[in-house]
């Protein structure tokens, strides 16, 4: 199928189905974008293995909480669209991830740079 076309097909089904099919292709997916906190975390500890880099996308206010709550002093008050918040951390697998653990924490998006 060519992604026009699943495009069309997908943009035609009731939002509950196409929360379905994405839970089908991408795992985890629908619980990190609209979850709180706690679940993005769960999903990073389930799927971030020992990648050396994970990059998570989510909705507001999970998104804004979970960065601050991992965040070691860096406070955001909410992240815009398209916002980046980045951070060390010092784990070795993923499922180590814990609260207030962000070290070199950024923020950054786009509308600071005109």
């Amino acid at each position: 199928m060519k992604a026009k076309e699943f495009t069309e097909q997908f943009k035609a089904l009731s939002k509950e189905d196409q929360m379905a099919v994405l839970r089908q292709i991408m795992p985890g997916f629908c619980e990190s974008m609209m979850g709180d906190p706690k679940r993005i975390l769960e999903v990073v500890h389930e799927l971030g293995g020992d990648a050396k880099h994970v990059m998570v996308f989510a909705h507001n206010p999970g998104i804004t909480d979970c960065a601050n709550k991992l965040s070691a002093g860096e406070h955001i008050d909410t992240m815009p669209t398209c916002a980046v918040f980045t951070a060390c951390f010092a784990v070795d697998d993923w499922s180590q991830l814990d609260w207030e653990s962000g070290l070199e924490a950024e923020f950054d998006y786009p509308r600071n740079h005109p």
